[in-house]
């Protein structure tokens, strides 16, 4: 019985030894993406130097080049693979591009939220619109950004004088009032600087505005038709709206 048990034991070592010389367990070389390796005309397989693959044809190529193509390693001559720390180049290229746009997008995407938050803004009145006043004035847009109260201090302090639009109905009103009044000026026989436009009391505003001088005056007020043009405006915000922009009630028709 013991020399039975040592010859099944010897054979099974036996056939150990000739499995692992007849089927070699496949070795795994790591190597970087420079590594050259062959291509054959028509295979799909990526060859090491000697393969009998390599008869007929025999193209050497960069390892990472290889496996950005699309071939495989050869199973007969087992040639080196792709180190996990390597990789195509035009692959980490597209990814580190994929990553920029997918932030560029984040962040346009944040900013642009932040944009049409202040068409909501708190402040927003007849005379101002963060928004607009954003959207018109393209060096705010970098200096402030898309802060409502900083945009409405701005325009308080600064860019009522300058003229910036601050609402785009609000210009779009004043331009068609302005050639409106234009037209009867030229045509009402007056000197240069003197008006005489009745048609600037014909609104449905509260108020008319002289941007100029700053007064408030009620449509009917007997000093709007001497009011320039360009210096016309109308508005149906509270006098105590107005007042906090910097205007003052007339004298004539406030008494």
């Amino acid at each position: 019985m013991k020399f039975v048990r040592q010859k099944i034991f010897s054979m099974v070592i036996v056939m150990a030894v000739v499995m692992g010389i007849l089927f070699p367990a496949p070795i795994v070389n790591a190597a970087s993406g420079d590594t050259t390796v062959y291509i054959t005309k028509s295979g799909e397989k990526y060859h090491s130097d000697g393969c009998s693959s390599l008869k007929k044809s025999k193209i050497s190529i960069a390892l990472k080049d290889a496996v950005a193509k699309g071939y495989s390693p050869c199973s007969k001559c087992n040639p080196a693979s792709l180190d996990s720390t390597s990789g195509s180049e035009s692959t980490k290229a597209a990814t580190s591009k994929t990553s920029t746009t997918s932030s560029s997008n984040t962040t346009a995407t944040k900013e642009s939220a932040e944009v049409e938050a202040l068409k909501s803004y708190k402040g927003n009145t007849k005379d101002f619109n963060a928004y607009d006043y954003y959207k018109n004035n393209s060096d705010l847009q970098s200096a402030i950004g898309a802060d409502g109260e900083a945009l409405l201090k701005h325009y308080q302090d600064y860019g009522k004088k300058e003229g910036r639009i601050a609402i785009v109905a609000a210009a779009a009103t004043a331009a068609t009032t302005t050639t409106k009044s234009s037209k009867s000026s030229s045509s009402s026989g007056y000197g240069f600087d003197t008006y005489n436009i009745p048609e600037q009391q014909d609104t449905e505003d509260t108020y008319v505005l002289n941007t100029s001088t700053l007064k408030i005056h009620h449509p009917t007020c007997k000093d709007v038709p001497k009011i320039k043009p360009a210096n016309y405006a109308t508005s149906s915000s509270s006098t105590a709206e107005l007042m906090a922009q910097g205007y003052t009630l007339c004298g004539h028709c406030f008494k």
